[in-house]
């Protein structure tokens, strides 16, 4: 098990997560850190950049575990973390994630 599963499911557990995309967007002022993974589509992607320039936080990508593996769900490209001591220690602590950065 990585260290970014084990912060992810404490996520989970707290109820301090966002499930994709579309409901990221309804709750933009709660989200702290925007997880992505390989299979994400890259036009989502794009979105979730130009969307970054309006909300303070940061953005990361898995490198190898996909969020339907950690999360055991079918279908979930995007999460979201709103608790920030988990976003901060997920973003600064796990090796197995990658930041985001803009051109």
């Amino acid at each position: 098990m990585k260290k970014s599963d084990a912060y992810i499911g404490f996520a989970v557990k707290k109820g301090s997560v966002i499930y994709g995309f579309d409901a990221l967007l309804e709750k933009t002022e709660k989200v702290k850190l925007i997880l992505i993974d390989q299979t994400t589509n890259p036009k989502i992607v794009e979105k979730l950049k130009k969307l970054k320039e309006y909300i303070p936080c940061k953005m990361a990508k898995l490198k190898e575990n996909t969020l339907i593996d950690i999360l055991k769900t079918t279908n979930t490209k995007v999460l979201s973390i709103t608790d920030s001591n988990l976003a901060k220690t997920i973003y600064q602590t796990c090796d197995d994630i990658e930041p985001i950065i803009e051109k």
